[in-house]
């Protein structure tokens, strides 16, 4: 019974990706064999509040263990969680039809945690306090394009290699703050159309994720508006499904890594060419449902350059 309700969670996947791109080319782009496009991204997230597993926003926690002479104080408290990304990124065209690629995102993370009242000493101080600053992981992909006519069609592959040595997602260090993450393989399909005018775009795939993280269906739908030449502006949505029951779920804890999650995200997105060769972007993404998941608001900046 539950790989039958997997299968057919499958199929309407696959179902919903063919629906929004049937004969439509998109932002899968292909250059001409031998160019290169370097990419740098300033990504920033924030959230002071996340979803837990039955889909209820939570904006702030209680910590039961504080004591105050013979009373027990029942202390509640926020959290603010911040990310900033740098993430460099170089393309090759090996054919006009292959590209591979390869990122470096390095994360800057913080979180802090106050208490908003003391029903003890009616003070309000911070209760903890961690930060990271490290490598994510070293990303290799490529995109193969399988025809390009009216509609195109490419297949996508990325590895994501972690810097950690160690098994297990938990850092055992004296401040216990996320980790150093795990191995992820994510492979799938792309559909699309681009005109003058619009574009439409889907993609589909499937992220292999080892250790404690649960694998997940990604699914990408871009509707966008081309009008201006070399530019784009265009509204995207993000679907992550995990793959198993969260009857059994890892519940998210703040200072750790989310193992499971589902999620649906919107993103504006607005892209442009200033010359044959210089590129920018800037987009704004924010999470409208979860389940075990963080609520991030999320804004990129990016700049490249095309040889």
């Amino acid at each position: 019974m539950k790989v039958l309700i997997m299968v057919n969670k499958v199929i309407l996947l696959i179902m919903l990706s063919f629906l929004f791109t049937n004969e439509l080319s998109g932002e899968i782009v292909f250059r001409k064999e031998g160019s290169f496009f370097f990419k740098l991204n300033w990504n920033a997230s924030s959230s002071s509040s996340y979803y837990d597993v039955d889909e209820n926003l939570i904006t702030s926690l209680k910590d039961e263990s504080y004591k105050f002479d013979s009373l027990h104080c029942v202390n509640d408290y926020t959290m603010e969680l911040t990310k900033k990304t740098i993430e460099l990124s170089c393309e090759y065209s090996l054919s006009n039809e292959l590209i591979v690629y390869g990122k470096l995102p390095i994360s800057f993370n913080n979180l802090d945690e106050v208490f908003q009242y003391d029903k003890c000493a009616h003070t309000k101080y911070e209760k903890a306090k961690y930060s990271l600053t490290h490598v994510e992981h070293l990303g290799i992909g490529a995109k193969y394009e399988l025809y390009n006519r009216k509609s195109y069609a490419a297949i996508l592959f990325e590895t994501r290699i972690p810097p950690g040595f160690k098994k297990g997602l938990i850092d055992t260090s004296k401040n216990i703050f996320l980790g150093d993450g795990a191995y992820e393989l994510l492979s799938g399909l792309a559909l699309g159309v681009k005109t003058d005018k619009y574009l439409l775009e889907s993609k589909i795939l499937y992220n292999y994720r080892d250790e404690e993280l649960v694998d997940q269906f990604i699914i990408r739908i871009e509707a966008g508006i081309c009008t201006v030449p070399n530019s784009k502006l265009s509204v995207i949505g993000d679907f992550v499904l995990s793959t198993k029951s969260f009857k059994e779920a890892i519940p998210l804890k703040t200072n750790q890594i989310v193992t499971q999650e589902d999620y649906f995200a919107l993103e504006f997105e607005f892209s442009m060419f200033f010359s044959e060769s210089i590129y920018g972007e800037f987009a704004y993404n924010l999470k409208l449902l979860g389940k075990n998941s963080w609520n991030f608001g999320t804004y990129r900046v990016g700049a490249g350059v095309l040889f």
